[in-house]
């Protein structure tokens, strides 16, 4: 976003509470400060400070948006107003939303355009591949067969998606910003293209990879998601996902007892969007395993230098990947997020 933001940012979010079946609604208060970003919640209905001011690195000025979930202390909250003027005069013409599509002729090149998408300045809040029926094709414009639907969210978003689409082949721009925006909802929506309410997995003969919510945060899904692409494994599913830390848990429930990082682990899930991707393949856990490297990262870095965990690791938690480690696994990690979460 730009830099010249107010020194406070405010606004209304929603959670829903899992045990009383009940949503809450809070005011984000987001600090921006030279020395780090800070945030408050306030409880609405009850008038007191839900959580006191505190540095909170893992949710960014750019998850800043109307429709943004952000994930605080294993809470997920979704924006769904403004708090105040100030906020909305500052952050809507920074957060504007715009749909893309990378249709079949480009989604083995997704991970080049998403660095584009990058460099300028843009974010992608929304991922999902799917195969679009011809009758959904003509709809948007496209070829029938595999395509990727993306959300994309910044300062211009239409004008500087319009002129990456432009410029490398395979990728769509709506022909204005309003259309643009409407089909974020044609697309992503419940009422939307029909080939959209479904996914690509063939949850057999697959393994998972998950580019972890830190890359995202850095802008740098775009280059690890093409160092995937060129695994030698096809990438046969992708999707976007944020889950809250019921979620993050259930799937990570494998290791709970095995590894002493366990439930940081789950917190870092739980952080933010990050991207699932179903690799299929001959050995196709096995070989991705190799590609991703040790756990560790700094062993990774000396054993494995050339590994997405020695490249683009930070620690043992923010270790840029999940791959799957058994052979039987994969499948049902698979299944976990690309039919019953996307479902």
């Amino acid at each position: 976003m730009a830099a010249s933001m107010p020194d406070k940012l405010t606004f209304k979010v929603e959670w829903v509470d899992p045990h009383a079946s009940l949503k809450r609604y809070y005011l984000l208060q987001y600090y921006l400060a030279p020395t780090g970003n800070q945030l408050e919640l306030f409880d609405i209905k009850n008038h007191r400070v839900f959580l006191r001011k505190c540095p909170y690195p893992s949710v960014a000025l750019d998850d800043l948006f109307i429709g943004g979930k952000v994930t605080i202390y294993a809470r997920q909250m979704t924006i769904v107003d403004y708090g105040d003027l100030v906020t909305q005069r500052a952050v809507a013409p920074v957060a504007a939303r715009t749909f893309g599509l990378i249709e079949a002729s480009g989604v083995s090149s997704a991970g080049k355009i998403i660095q584009a998408i990058n460099a300028e300045g843009l974010t992608v809040a929304k991922l999902k591949m799917v195969d679009l029926s011809a009758t959904d094709a003509r709809a948007v414009g496209a070829a029938p067969g595999y395509a990727v639907g993306l959300e994309v969210v910044g300062p211009d978003a239409h004008a500087k998606w319009a002129e990456v689409a432009g410029a490398v082949p395979g990728c769509i721009a709506a022909p204005n910003a309003e259309a643009g925006e409407a089909a974020i909802d044609k697309f992503f929506g419940p009422d939307g293209l029909e080939s959209a309410k479904s996914n690509t997995a063939r949850v057999r003969d697959c393994t998972l990879c998950i580019i972890k919510p830190h890359i995202v945060l850095r802008k740098r899904l775009g280059e690890v998601l093409d160092a995937v692409q060129n695994s030698g494994l096809a990438v046969t599913a992708m999707q976007m996902f944020d889950i809250d830390m019921t979620a993050s848990e259930e799937f990570l429930e494998v290791y709970k007892g095995v590894v002493p990082e366990y439930h940081s682990d789950c917190e870092e899930l739980a952080g933010g969007r990050f991207l699932v991707i179903e690799l299929s393949g001959e050995n196709a856990v096995n070989r991705f395993r190799e590609v991703a490297g040790p756990h560790d990262v700094e062993m990774a870095r000396k054993i494995r230098p050339e590994s997405l965990r020695a490249r683009f690791g930070e620690s043992r938690i923010k270790n840029a990947v999940h791959a799957t480690d058994l052979d039987e696994d994969g499948e049902l990690e698979s299944e976990y997020f690309f039919r019953i979460l996307s479902a």
